[in-house]
C-alpha cells in the first residue's frame, strides 16, 4: 500500500474514533442547558446547539466537524489514488468533497436555533436557522453523490485473491447507499410535515448509514482491480458540462457565504452569545474559516497530486 494511502487510513481511523467520542458526548445529554429539558430524542443540530451554548462543551461540535471533514478528505485521497483515469468524475468528486466539508462547517457555524439575520443592507429576512437547514440539506446531497461516484467506479472485476470478499463488500456498499437514500427521503418528508420525533429518529439512522458508507468508501481503494476501469455506472458527472455547472454552483455557494455572512473575530462562546443577541447579523468565525481553508488546500493538493500521477 502506498505511503499516502497508509497515512490516509491512519488519519481515517483516528477521525472515526474522534467522531464516535463526540457523538457520545452529544448523545449523552450533558449539554442540556436546562435540567428540565425533555430526554426525548432530538436532532443532531439541536444537540450541537446545546453544546455550543456551554463554555465547557463549546469545542465539541467543532471537533466533530474537523473529524468528519478529515474522514471525507481521507476517503477522497484513497479514491483518487486508484481512479485518476476518470477525468471528469475526478474533478466532480473533488468539488463535492470540498462542498461537503464546507456545508459541515456551515451546519456547526449557523445554529438551528440562531436568531441572527442576514445584514439589513441586503434587504433580506433570511435567518441563521434557515442557513443551517439549507447547509444540512446540501451536505446530505453531497454525501450521496460522493459515494455514488465511489461505489459505481469500484472494481467489478478483482484479482482472484480479492474477488469473493470484494464482490460481497461492493454489493453491501451499494445496499447501504440505497438504504441511506430511502432514510434521507423519509427524514425530509417527516421534517416537512412536522413529524419531528420520527424525523429525528431517521436522522440518527442516516448517521449510522453514513458511518458504514465511509468505512466501505475507504475500503474500496485497497482492492486490486483485474483491469483498468475506463467507465462506470454513475454518469451524472461524467461530462464536461455537468462538472462545470457543479463547479460554478460550489463557487457561488462559497461566495454567497463570504458576502452575506462576513467574517468576524468571535471565538467559541463569545460567537454564540453574539448570534443570539437582538438584531445581530449572521457572521462567520475563525473556526469556520479554518475548516474551509484547510479543506480548500487539501482538495487542491489531492487534485494536483492526482494530475501529476496521471501525467507521469
Amino acid at each position: 500500500m502506498p505511503l499516502r494511502n497508509s497515512i490516509a487510513h491512519i488519519i481515517f481511523i483516528g477521525s472515526s474514533l474522534l467522531c464516535i467520542l463526540c457523538f457520545m458526548v452529544l448523545f449523552s445529554g450533558v449539554c442540556r442547558a436546562r435540567s428540565s429539558e425533555s430526554n426525548e430524542l432530538r436532532f443532531v443540530s439541536e444537540y450541537i446547539s446545546s453544546c455550543l451554548q456551554l463554555p465547557v462543551y463549546n469545542s465539541v461540535p467543532w471537533v466533530l466537524a474537523v473529524a468528519v471533514v478529515a474522514s471525507a478528505l481521507c476517503v477522497l485521497l484513497n479514491w483518487q489514488e486508484h481512479h485518476a483515469c476518470l477525468r471528469y468524475q475526478a474533478v466532480a468528486i473533488h468539488a463535492l468533497v470540498f462542498h461537503f466539508c464546507f456545508n459541515v462547517a456551515c451546519v456547526v457555524e449557523f445554529r438551528t436555533d440562531g436568531t441572527a439575520l442576514i445584514p439589513e443592507y441586503f434587504n433580506s429576512t433570511i435567518s441563521e436557522a434557515s442557513l443551517h437547514k439549507f447547509a444540512a440539506l446540501q451536505a446530505i446531497l453531497d454525501f450521496v453523490c460522493i459515494h455514488s461516484i465511489i461505489s459505481s467506479s469500484s472494481c467489478e472485476e478483482l484479482e482472484p485473491a480479492d474477488a469473493r470478499a470484494g464482490g460481497l463488500e461492493l454489493r453491501l456498499y451499494r445496499l447501504v447507499e440505497d438504504v441511506y437514500a430511502v432514510f434521507a427521503y423519509i427524514f425530509l418528508v417527516c421534517w416537512i410535515v412536522q413529524g419531528m420525533l420520527v424525523a429525528a429518529i431517521f436522522e440518527w439512522f442516516l448517521v449510522l448509514c453514513a458511518v458504514a458508507m465511509q468505512w466501505f468508501g475507504i475500503r474500496r481503494g485497497a482492492l486490486r482491480c483485474a483491469r483498468e476501469i475506463e467507465d462506470n455506472r454513475f454518469h451524472l458527472f461524467a461530462g464536461r458540462h455537468s462538472v462545470a455547472i457543479l463547479s460554478v454552483y460550489v463557487f457561488v455557494n462559497l461566495l454567497s457565504v463570504v458576502v452575506f455572512t462576513p467574517p468576524l473575530l468571535y471565538f467559541g462562546i463569545e460567537a454564540e452569545t453574539h448570534s443570539m443577541q437582538e438584531d445581530a447579523a449572521v457572521s462567520t468565525g475563525p473556526e469556520f474559516w479554518c475548516i474551509v481553508l484547510v479543506s480548500v488546500g487539501a482538495v487542491f493538493l489531492s487534485k494536483s497530486v492526482s494530475t501529476h500521477t496521471t501525467a507521469v
